[in-house]
Parts: structure tokens; C-alpha cells; sequence
């Protein structure tokens, strides 16, 4: 009795290259998408010294098809330009402000220490409104990424087939 098993061979090599092929298009996926995210996000962002739309970025971790994903800012200020602040709040420091003042308005010296002394205050008893810039760019980017999810998923399967 002889039997053929050579497809089954064939088989058997394709499965060990089929974890490869899927790690590949996901991380490919998910760079696209999280550009997408990224550039949506920037598009979105609060141009008040120009450091805060320059500051975001995404991570990707993880291997094979246990990839995570963050689109994030290191500045401590990026989450209040996101979520807003609520009013009767300490104000925030003036130094900041000042800069802004400096750079926006053309003050400087007194005048300059002085308004931005006035705005921190203004923001701590007003509060501010969130610009929800991660938010829309996450909503404007999700056809985007759901379309680089679904050419990875045509691409694996051809590979497969």
C-alpha cells in the first residue's frame, strides 16, 4: 500500500507560514490605521504654541497578531486640551500662558505677566471647553481603519487559498 501525503506536506508548510503572513498584514494594518488616527487627530488639535499637535504620536507593541495600539501625547496639558477643564478650579500657572501671551499677542515684560495673570484666572473661574480633537479623529478616521483591516483580512486570505 503506498500513500500519497504530499499535500498534506503542502499544507502543513503553508500553516507555518500562515502566522508570519497574519503578524505581518495586522502590523501593517495597524500602522495604516493608526496614521490615519494620528493625522485626523492632528488635523483637529488646538494650534496654541504649535507643541501640542507636533507632540502626538502613536505606539504599536506586541508580536504576531497580539498587536496594541496607543495614539498619544507626552504633554501633560494634552488631556485638558482634550476633555476641557471644569470651572471654579484653581487657576492654571501663568507661565505657560505667559509664553502664549508672549508669542500670540506681542506683549512682553509687565503687560505680558499681567494678561496672562488675567487668563489663568479667567480659566480657573470659567473653566474651558474641551477641543475633543482624539475623539473626532478617531471617528474621522475609522472608515479609513476599518478599510486597512479588511485589505489585511483579503490579503491573508488569498494567501491561503
Amino acid at each position: 500500500m503506498t500513500i500519497d501525503y504530499s499535500d498534506l506536506t503542502e499544507y502543513a508548510d503553508a500553516m507555518r507560514s500562515f502566522d508570519m503572513v497574519v503578524a505581518a498584514e495586522m502590523r501593517r494594518a495597524v500602522g495604516a490605521a493608526m496614521t490615519a488616527y494620528e493625522t485626523h487627530t492632528v488635523q483637529r488639535t488646538p494650534r496654541f504654541m504649535g507643541t501640542l499637535a507636533s507632540s502626538i504620536g502613536y505606539v504599536v507593541d506586541g508580536t504576531g497578531a497580539n498587536l496594541r495600539a496607543a495614539l498619544t501625547t507626552p504633554l501633560n496639558y494634552g488631556k485638558v486640551v482634550e476633555l476641557g477643564r471644569r470651572p471654579n478650579r484653581r487657576p492654571p500657572p501663568s507661565g505657560a500662558i505667559e509664553l502664549w501671551v508672549r508669542r500670540k499677542l506681542g506683549l512682553s515684560g509687565k503687560e505680558a505677566e499681567t494678561a496672562a495673570y488675567l487668563i489663568a484666572r479667567s480659566i480657573g473661574r470659567r473653566g474651558t471647553k474641551g477641543a475633543k480633537m482624539f475623539e473626532k479623529g478617531f471617528t474621522a478616521a475609522t472608515p479609513a481603519a476599518q478599510r486597512a483591516f479588511d485589505n489585511a483580512l483579503t490579503r491573508i486570505a488569498k494567501v491561503l487559498a
